[in-house]
């Protein structure tokens, strides 16, 4: 398992990559602006409240996105990360899957 990194140099890359642009900012906090919205995104783990802050704009960011705040954590905590996420249709569903399938994926996926 690999730990969730959520620190302000993955948010600030993950919001400038989704259109969002930063409009005033101080050493403990920023201000982020997209189609008319605004959210705080805070810069000092250090800060008592970084967590809280975090789940506030993860909430604030699922509004807007219209996906789970888990999707949006995992997008930001992994983009730095060389991991791709495949997926492989078959008729035994998810839990499972055909060895021969697997070994396919699994070529097809290292090239």
């Amino acid at each position: 398992m690999i730990d969730m990194v959520i620190d302000h140099p993955h948010i600030a890359s993950y919001l400038r990559n989704a259109g969002w642009r930063r409009s005033a900012g101080s050493e403990l906090a920023e201000f982020w602006v997209k189609d008319q919205v605004e959210v705080l995104v805070p810069r000092s783990p250090r800060a008592p409240d970084f967590g809280k802050r975090i789940d506030i704009l993860a909430n604030d960011l699922q509004q807007v996105e219209e996906r789970s705040t888990e999707e949006i954590e995992n997008e930001i905590s992994r983009q730095f990360l060389d991991i791709t996420d495949v997926r492989a249709d078959h008729e035994y569903g998810e839990q499972c899957i055909p060895l021969d399938a697997g070994h396919k994926l699994f070529t097809t996926a290292k090239d």
